[in-house]
């Protein structure tokens, strides 16, 4: 048999569990500042690079092949490759690629892509 008698004696209430969990919180009347590490060494701030980093260079999208259309299979990542191709010709302004581009998207299963049936009217009306 088990004897809780010694949980009847604990000196911790409900209330002060609760009370312990809140964060203290202080009000400044004036700006202030903070020193990280001492003060020992200095912060310099630096810019963002200017060019796409080779991370970003690798990761352009690519047209996928014409013999892509008949092969059977999962074609999600070529999909989002021409809808990104795409979006990159309507920017330059090249109304006439994007729409190609859409049309292969759509070939090849875009039909479920969400928003990409009206992308291809809106670069029709263009």
């Amino acid at each position: 048999m088990v004897d809780y008698s010694k949980w009847d004696k604990l000196d911790v209430s409900d209330d002060e569990e609760e009370q312990g969990s809140k964060p203290k919180v202080h009000s400044f009347d004036t700006a202030q500042s903070v020193t990280f590490g001492g003060g020992a060494q200095g912060i310099s701030v630096g810019s963002l690079p200017s060019g796409p980093t080779e991370d970003e260079q690798d990761d352009e999208p690519m047209e996928p092949d014409d013999e892509t259309l008949q092969e059977p299979g999962d074609h999600r990542e070529d999909v989002l490759q021409c809808r990104g191709l795409a979006e990159r010709a309507l920017h330059r302004g090249d109304h006439e690629e994007a729409i190609r581009l859409l049309e292969k998207a759509m070939a090849l299963g875009g039909a479920s892509c969400p928003g990409l049936e009206d992308d291809l009217r809106r670069a029709r009306r263009l």
